[in-house]
């Protein structure tokens, strides 16, 4: 029971957190800022984590784990390029509109990591956009999709999905799916042949 009380109390300080980077930026957040929104003891906040450098990498890397297993996922099936295109892209608006603080996080605060994180991220992130980048060539070696830029074909795309966390809100007119949809349908519009 302990346990699972210390892992609510990690999880809600990370949220905290996430809300704190959110609103006022890596920089503009102390430690302190975290607490007191927290609504926590320093001890509390410091049984957990080292200070925000921890909790930013700690969001991060969080982040960047299920954006990696959901594109895995997808590559691992056995489905056209364009089906795989549209797993890939609700799969991606998926985990950014379950959490958007921390998606603003990943997506704008990540070049605060400190040293190896930051190499360490780089690296993830470009991996990531291969992975999409090989559903491209899958399309174009299936005879499905034009021949484009792949480099800018996927950054195109992930800067449409990424732009999500800027403007949604669950209380809004799309859900999550119907906003994934409307994404690949105008995607496809322009790989498809």
């Amino acid at each position: 029971m302990e346990n699972i009380e210390l892992e609510d109390i990690k999880n809600h300080i990370l949220k905290i957190a996430s809300r704190c980077f959110t609103t006022h930026g890596f920089n503009g957040t102390t430690d302190k800022y975290i607490i007191a929104e927290a609504a926590i003891d320093h001890e509390v906040f410091y049984t957990h984590f080292t200070g925000k450098d921890e909790i930013l990498r700690e969001i991060c890397f969080s982040k960047a784990d299920k954006f990696d297993l959901g594109i895995a996922e997808v590559n691992d099936l056995y489905f056209s390029a364009a089906d795989k295109l549209r797993m890939a892209i609700s799969q991606h608006v998926k985990i950014i509109t379950d959490d958007v603080y921390s998606a603003h996080v990943f997506l704008y605060e990540w070049k605060q990591l400190k040293n190896i994180y930051n190499e360490e991220f780089k690296k993830r992130r470009n991996k990531y956009t291969d992975a999409f980048k090989q559903i491209i060539i899958d399309g174009e070696n299936e005879n499905i999709f034009n021949e484009s830029d792949k480099q800018f074909a996927v950054l195109t795309i992930l800067s449409s999905v990424n732009w999500i966390c800027e403007w949604y809100t669950p209380q809004g007119k799309l859900k999550p799916q119907e906003i994934a949809d409307k994404i690949t349908d105008f995607v496809l519009r322009g790989l498809l042949k």
